[in-house]
């Protein structure tokens, strides 16, 4: 897909002060015909209703993660880091090891890694800990009804129509598995809404971002997602910014990712992540609505490969 590129002249803004050896299945059926290759045909196989399930367990897992876990008596401890308030999660997914392995039950490693990366969530001192922050749906996974639709090598695209709360009403998502050798099916996509990922320079988040940075850094903050960029933070110590170009970079069935070049003149004394003269940042979005997007993530790296 042709990446889209806006130019930007004028954007400036100034401000005075801002303080893994395995026999093949070919081989291992010469071996054994029989009982082997049933046994391949029967681990390779998933149903729809299995599919549901799979997803429903994710979901659990999800909120559950959210929600911080399951604190025992005492347990519960907050801190602040980066001007934000954040908790520990609850010690039996409180370090990386375990709670890669809660999610790899039902998720691909690399989904895994990008659940950890959307929500924010961060390793400190050796414990992991996320943004504080509570959230529920009215979605019931568990009655969902699967429809295959394509297979592309491994992996196989389901569509989800899952019911809304006691409502006679159902949303749809997509959702992809791959089956991992040894490990079973796996969610490979997590489920998401088939959406318009086009999105329009003059409403782009991302530069709306750097439009209210200096002027309004509550607007500035309202184009994130999740809540957990602090912007009245990144402004400090930066005199004057100027957007030159917004590019598309990559993007995957739910979210785009933009690269923004700027110009940033700071104060002495900054100790932010910019440097004087051309920078670039990484705009991780999604869309949240009906010609609506907010940002994901954004960082001086790439998110998506």
């Amino acid at each position: 897909m042709k990446a889209k590129k806006w130019l930007y002249s004028g954007l400036a803004v100034t401000i005075l002060s801002l303080p893994v050896f395995t026999l093949t299945e070919g081989a291992m059926a010469k071996e054994q015909p029989n009982k082997i290759v049933q046994n391949v045909k029967q681990e390779k196989a998933i149903t729809e209703k299995q599919v549901v399930s799979l997803v429903s367990k994710w979901k659990k897992s999800e909120t559950y993660i959210q929600s911080g876990g399951n604190y025992k008596k005492g347990e519960y401890q907050s801190f602040q880091y980066e001007n934000m308030p954040y908790r520990y999660l609850s010690s039996d997914i409180g370090t990386k090891k375990k709670l890669m392995k809660y999610m790899t039950s039902t998720l691909t490693r690399s989904q895994a890694n990008q659940f950890i990366e959307e929500r924010g969530i961060i390793e400190h001192k050796g414990k992991m800990a996320q943004p504080e922050a509570d959230g529920g749906s009215l979605l019931q996974w568990d009655k969902a009804k699967a429809l295959f639709l394509e297979k592309d090598d491994k992996k196989r695209t389901y569509k989800l129509e899952v019911p809304v709360g006691e409502l006679n009403e159902t949303e749809a998502f997509h959702t992809e598995v791959i089956y991992l050798q040894g490990k079973g099916w796996k969610i490979s996509e997590r489920p998401y809404m088939p959406v318009n990922l086009d999105i329009p320079g003059n409403i782009n988040p991302a530069f709306i971002f750097f439009k209210f940075l200096l002027v309004d850094h509550t607007q500035a903050a309202d184009q994130f997602l999740y809540g957990d960029f602090n912007t009245e933070a990144f402004k400090k110590g930066i005199k004057k910014i100027e957007m030159k170009t917004l590019e598309e970079r990559a993007r995957s069935k739910t979210q785009v990712e933009f690269v923004v070049s700027f110009h940033a003149e700071l104060e002495k004394g900054y100790k932010g992540q910019l440097k004087s003269g051309q920078n670039k940042m990484y705009f991780l979005i999604e869309n949240t609505g009906d010609m609506e997007f907010k940002i994901v993530s954004a960082g001086m790296e790439p998110h998506l490969d």
